[in-house]
């Protein structure tokens, strides 16, 4: 992964609570999420969403909001 988009993950990982996913595993095993076209959130597709801070309920499915994470899913999912 190139280094500017590692420093602009850790910058972004600033704004999540200690207890959000991103923080535990690292950027190697993070955990699943999907762009459905939300400006600020990803589709958790976890198993047990609830158990990290950054995770939301709305109408049965499960958001997350971490700033890091969704800026993984939204710019660089076409990245090997």
């Amino acid at each position: 992964m190139e280094k500017a988009y590692v420093r602009k993950m850790e910058r972004l990982a600033e704004y999540c609570p200690e207890d959000c996913k991103f923080h535990k595993p690292g950027v190697q095993n993070l955990c699943k999420a999907q762009d459905v076209g939300l400006e600020t959130f990803v589709q958790c597709l976890e198993k047990e969403p609830s158990a990290c801070d950054c995770s939301l309920s709305f109408v049965n499915s499960w958001f997350c909001s971490c700033a890091p994470r969704v800026y993984i899913a939204k710019k660089l999912r076409k990245c090997p």
